[in-house]
């Protein structure tokens, strides 16, 4: 089977959850052939894997957000139709689009993103707009505003799509749309799978940045849920990881029908038999996490700062990439005004498997998350947990009634206090913490294995490709 997997800002550019669970996927399944659609926002990391591609990878094609992309025919008194260009002011104005339209433009010999962007009837479209819908912004600013939003995606809908027997995206976004429109040209089965809800962890995004207006937001906001939107409706199957995500994208528009779960899964074998950390006078505290704000290291930080006030013997380990040099910055700014820089330790990338026989719990803090394979780790190598309760987190540390037991403590995002509070338990409550450790090996045995994940993609495989068949 030849497999098209379509991936957006992860894999093979950066560490993290969505690339880890992409990286051992392709490796589990060497008798397939694996094409890599990857998405990047700057054309300057083409070619910086920081992954061993596997040999069963035969092709790698990068697209960039930023990327001038060369196709068409440059035709000077060229036009796009009318149709076109309704659906593009109702793609911009937030409102119910007919994607055939768009992607039957895309397909004319002629299309040229740089002549649609450089004629006259751009000009006339946001001269309308900007007088009607935006007049409180200016022309310039709606001018320039509306064309970053479409260029990037008009010309990923211009691209050259792989002979393939299965597209699958790993998010929806703009990743989510080329699986659409590879599912609306060739027909071939789309599966498409859900780590997070892309658009609101964009939205979330967007309310919280200070260089866009409110008109601009809610133009960029709805324009992810519209392209969103399309990848749940022409998705084959669409896969999340836990039951609130399912109804999630359900609410948002996605067929029940198709909706599937499938939880994350771990080689729990390579965790299980890792001994206990000894005794060194101290508790160490393990964040397998990426220097990113939605981590929010500056709440685990703070949180820290509260424990060891109380526990003088507690020692915080960071291990994991730098995705955001300013954040982290920051972070180590925080760690040098409060004192800590003594006590806490920051590793970058490593192998989880190496470093967790040295702690004795391990804690996150993020403000989003899917189904943190972190979480699973720990539980494999009978470490508890302290995690905040975003995506199904929760449900990992208290089971989902299957009797097994607590693996751990959940706490509100961003509550410093509360995450210390929990942090000092589990320093101080050596019984429990193998308790819960004992409880979270239970838990990924019986229901995150990564046999039972790989097996249960597959067989969405072969029911797309059977109805595509037929």
């Amino acid at each position: 089977m030849k497999i098209c997997f379509i991936l957006e800002g992860c894999y093979p550019y950066v560490y993290g959850g969505v690339s880890t669970w992409v990286n051992q996927y392709i490796l589990s399944k060497p008798e397939h052939e694996f094409i890599l659609l990857t998405i990047g926002a700057n054309k300057k990391d083409k070619g910086k894997f920081v992954y061993d591609i596997p040999k069963n990878v035969i092709k790698i094609q990068e697209l960039f957000l930023d990327d001038e992309l060369k196709n068409g025919i440059q035709i000077k008194k060229w036009q796009c139709s009318d149709i076109f260009l309704k659906e593009v002011k109702k793609l911009v104005l937030g409102q119910k689009v007919n994607w055939k339209n768009i992607f039957n433009e895309t397909k004319n010999p002629n299309w040229n993103v740089n002549a649609f962007f450089e004629g006259k009837q751009y000009l006339q479209l946001i001269k309308g707009i900007a007088k009607k819908e935006l007049k409180g912004n200016g022309f310039i600013e709606v001018f320039f505003g509306i064309k970053s939003m479409l260029k990037p995606l008009l010309q990923l809908l211009s691209i050259e799509l792989p002979d393939v027997d299965i597209f699958h995206s790993a998010s929806t976004g703009y990743a989510g749309i080329l699986g659409a429109l590879a599912q609306y040209k060739t027909n071939k089965p789309f599966i498409l799978t859900e780590h997070g809800i892309y658009p609101r962890e964009r939205e979330e995004e967007l309310l919280a940045c200070n260089w866009l207006d409110e008109n601009m937001k809610k133009i960029w906001i709805q324009f992810f849920y519209n392209i969103s939107g399309i990848a749940y409706k022409r998705a084959t199957f669409v896969t999340s990881l836990f039951q609130v995500a399912k109804a999630t994208q359900i609410s948002l528009g996605c067929d029940r029908n198709k909706c599937v779960v499938i939880p994350n899964g771990i080689h729990y074998e390579q965790y299980e038999n890792l001994p206990l950390k000894k005794d060194n006078g101290n508790i160490d505290i393990g964040a397998f996490i990426r220097f990113s704000r939605i981590k929010d290291v500056k709440t685990l930080l703070y949180s820290f700062y509260e424990a060891h006030a109380k526990c003088d013997n507690a020692r915080l380990h960071i291990f994991g990439a730098t995705n955001d040099k300013e954040y982290k910055k920051e972070c180590l700014e925080i760690i040098e005004s409060l004192g800590i820089k003594e006590y806490v330790t920051i590793y970058g990338q490593v192998n989880p498997i190496e470093y967790m026989v040295k702690m004795d719990f391990t804690i996150l803090t993020s403000i989003s998350e899917g189904q943190p394979l972190t979480i699973l780790e720990s539980f494999a190598a009978r470490r508890p947990v302290v995690c905040t309760n975003v995506g199904c987190c929760k449900e990992l540390v208290n089971g989902n009634h299957d009797e097994i037991g607590k693996a751990g403590i959940c706490c509100t995002p961003m509550d410093i206090s509360g995450i210390a509070k929990a942090m000092i338990y589990l320093i101080k409550n050596t019984d429990k913490r193998i308790e819960y450790g004992e409880n979270g090996l239970k838990r990924v045995k019986k229901c995150y294995t990564y046999d039972k994940m790989i097996e249960s993609y597959f067989d969405l495989y072969e029911k797309g490709l059977k109805n595509w068949q037929e």
